[in-house]
Parts: C-alpha cells; sequence; structure tokens
C-alpha cells in the first residue's frame, strides 16, 4: 500500500503515475 497514492493533493494523473510505480514497488518486494 501506498500513502502517497491517498493523497487527495495530487492530480489524477499524477495519482495514476503514483499508484503504478507503487504496484510496480509492490510486485518487486
Amino acid at each position: 500500500d501506498c500513502k502517497v497514492a491517498a493523497t487527495p493533493m495530487l492530480d489524477e494523473k499524477t495519482l495514476k503515475t503514483v499508484r503504478d510505480l507503487c504496484a510496480k514497488i509492490g510486485k518487486d518486494n
């Protein structure tokens, strides 16, 4: 789970990018 992805200040595009990165990191671990 990524805490940054839960930040409402991020715009939709940034949010999607962060979630994708978090998903990638989660799979690597």
